[in-house]
């Protein structure tokens, strides 16, 4: 038996014992062990660490989808093209419209949350909202045109 397989084992022999008798606490079972020449102290410090090794193992595997998924993203954004109006006046009537609702999705929440300093916004910073939020909502647009 490969020691993986034996650990796997030990720890479902071990939650299975455990979970037997509910009135078995932990220093029952730690004398109960040391009486069978079970180095107690070594046992649980190699239970911790088995387990600290999946979660570590776990968390690097979320965290490289998660770096994937961002960088996919974050090519999709750049690789996406927009026109812009020319006139700011055009620039806020679009944005007034995302805001609204007439765009749907999350695009909303985003120029609802980019009008909370609307008044205080360059010409600049508006047209770069508006970017932002085509660029989005093309995203958005083809991942519906793919799945169908």
């Amino acid at each position: 038996m490969s020691p993986k397989n034996e650990n796997e084992e030990f720890l479902m022999s071990l939650a299975n014992f455990i979970a037997e008798d509910e009135e078995t606490d932990v220093l029952t079972l730690k004398s109960e062990l040391k009486e069978q020449g079970v180095n107690t102290d070594a046992l649980l410090s190699r239970v911790k660490q088995l387990i600290d090794d999946k979660l570590s193992a776990r968390l690097k595997e979320r965290r490289a989808a998660a770096l994937t998924e961002s960088q996919t993203f974050l090519s999709q954004l750049e690789n996406v093209k927009v026109v812009l109006p020319k006139s700011i006046e055009e620039v806020k009537e679009m944005l007034q419209k995302f805001a609204a609702g007439e765009y749907g999705g999350p695009m909303k929440e985003a120029a609802v949350g980019a009008f909370r300093k609307f008044d205080k916004a360059t010409e600049q910073d508006l047209r770069t909202i508006l970017e932002d939020l085509l660029k989005l909502k093309e995203i958005q647009e083809s991942e519906k045109n793919k799945d169908k």
